[in-house]
């Protein structure tokens, strides 16, 4: 488990709690880590913490030969056509991850 400490108010606060709901949890394209469980600080209550499952680094294990690493990308692209045409590679990216958050209000800056 992951403990992350939020201002109560903040953006990331509302954009959690909106993809977290579950008509949007339910969505395929939406692949934004749970949340498990928000609460707020007994001392401070401006003060929230969001609990989340532990994600490791993509490289731990560390990629031992190529095919793992075209595996690996793949899955987090959700990439299903030819490996070797980069731009079907980057719109099939661009399709899921991006396009369902910015359908759903939520700008990268």
């Amino acid at each position: 488990m992951c403990i992350k400490r939020l201002k109560d108010g903040d953006s990331e606060l509302s954009i959690v709690l909106m993809l977290s709901a579950p008509e949007l949890r339910s969505n395929p394209h939406n692949h934004t880590v749970p949340i498990l469980d928000i609460f707020p600080n007994d001392q401070d209550p401006t003060v929230l913490y969001m609990i989340m499952p532990s994600l490791r680094s993509m490289d731990c294990p560390e990629f031992e030969i190529v095919g793992e690493v075209v595996k690996f990308v793949d899955q987090i692209l959700e990439v299903h056509s030819d490996i070797h045409g980069l731009s079907a590679w980057f719109n099939r990216w661009w399709d899921q991850g991006l396009v369902f958050q910015h359908e759903n209000g939520v700008a990268h800056r």
